[in-house]
């Protein structure tokens, strides 16, 4: 089962409307997360990667980005490579200790919870 906040939805949205550049990268091949990236208008959709921090170069190529500029939010043990290599790495509430142990900061709400409007809200702010 997969789920799905609404508030975090809003949150990647106004992200998008502030100019700033959203992806969603899952180890997932799911129909439901495309169908949900798709809804949420997130043109940079990477789904069944297994290795994470080796995609990370396509993006950043695509987009003149370097790593530095990069926040990624995660949440099991195959973002922990990842997250080594961006800018501001963050671990949502409820993520395993090795995720917890290579992040810059912990949200207060748990994944599918509001986790990502958190990000959106804090991100937005340091803008």
């Amino acid at each position: 089962m997969k789920r799905f906040h609404t508030r975090d939805g809003m949150g990647i949205e106004l992200l998008q409307k502030a100019g700033v550049k959203v992806a969603l990268m899952t180890g997932e091949a799911s129909p439901i997360v495309q169908k949900r990236a798709a809804k949420l208008s997130i043109a940079d959709i990477y789904l069944g990667v297994k290795d994470k921090a080796a995609k990370l170069p396509e993006f950043l190529q695509q987009h003149g980005l370097t790593a530095e500029d990069v926040v990624y939010v995660g949440d099991d043990v195959n973002d922990v490579g990842i997250m080594e290599l961006v800018g501001f790495p963050i671990a949502v509430a409820d993520a395993v200790e090795e995720v917890k142990a290579v992040a810059d900061y912990i949200t207060e709400r748990k994944g599918g919870e509001g986790a990502v409007r958190e990000v959106a809200e804090l991100i937005l702010m340091c803008r």
